[in-house]
C-alpha cells in the first residue's frame, strides 16, 4: 500500500488511531501500527504530533470535544428525552465490538488515571457526558416522562450504571453491548417513570 499524501486530516488520524488502539491496546500499539492503518508513514505522525504520548493526548482531547457534538446530533433526532438518552449512551459505546476491545479501553483508562495530560481530557469527557445525561433527565421531568427527582444525583447514577454495564458485558460477553447499556439504565430509571 502506498502512503497517502500529507492531506490526511487530524480527525481522520484520530478516528483511525482510536480503532487501532481498540484493536491492539495503548501499551502495545506503535506509531507504525497507526500509520500503517492510515496508509501514511510513522514519520508523518511524528512530524505532526511529536510522539506516541502526544498522539494519545490529542486523541483524548478530540474524543472529549466530540461528546457535545454527539449529544446535539442525537437530541435533534428524538422527541422523547429518554429515547435520546438511550441513543446517546449507545453512541458513546458504539466503538466497542468485543470484550477484548473493552480490555484495551480499560488499559487506556489506566493511562488516563496515571498521566495528568491524559487525565485532564478524560475528566472533560466524563463531565460532558454527565452534563448531557442530566440535561436529558431534566427534559424528561419537564415533559412528564419522569417524576420530579434529584436530577443531578440520578445523572450520576445513570453514568455509573453505564460504566458498570460496559465492564459486566465485557466479563460475561453475552449479547450486544448497546442492549446491556440500555437495559441497565432503563432498570435504574424504571422507578422514576411517570405512570401511564
Amino acid at each position: 500500500m502506498s502512503p497517502r499524501p500529507m492531506s490526511v486530516t487530524n480527525e481522520q488520524i484520530f478516528v483511525s488511531a482510536s480503532r487501532t488502539l481498540a484493536r491492539i491496546g495503548p501499551l502495545r500499539v506503535t506509531l507504525n501500527d497507526v500509520a500503517s492503518d492510515l496508509g501514511i508513514s510513522a514519520a508523518t505522525l511524528v512530524k505532526r504530533f511529536g510522539s506516541k504520548h502526544d498522539l494519545l493526548v490529542a486523541i483524548n482531547e478530540y474524543e472529549a470535544s466530540k461528546v457535545d457534538e454527539f449529544f446535539t446530533e442525537i437530541v435533534a433526532k428524538y422527541e422523547s428525552p429518554l429515547e435520546a438518552l438511550y441513543a446517546f449512551i449507545a453512541e458513546l459505546s458504539s466503538d466497542v465490538d468485543s470484550p477484548a476491545e473493552m480490555a484495551n479501553h480499560v488499559a487506556f483508562l489506566h493511562l488516563d488515571l496515571s498521566d495528568d495530560a491524559l487525565h485532564y481530557h478524560a475528566v472533560r469527557f466524563a463531565q460532558s457526558m454527565r452534563t448531557g445525561i442530566a440535561s436529558l433527565l431534566e427534559r424528561a421531568v419537564e415533559q412528564g416522562e419522569l417524576v420530579e427527582c434529584d436530577v443531578d444525583g440520578l445523572a450520576r447514577a445513570v453514568q455509573t450504571a453505564y460504566n458498570g454495564a460496559l465492564i459486566m458485558w465485557a466479563i460475561l460477553g453475552d449479547g450486544e453491548l448497546s442492549e446491556w447499556v440500555r437495559r441497565d439504565v432503563a432498570f435504574l430509571l424504571n422507578p422514576f417513570l411517570v405512570a401511564k
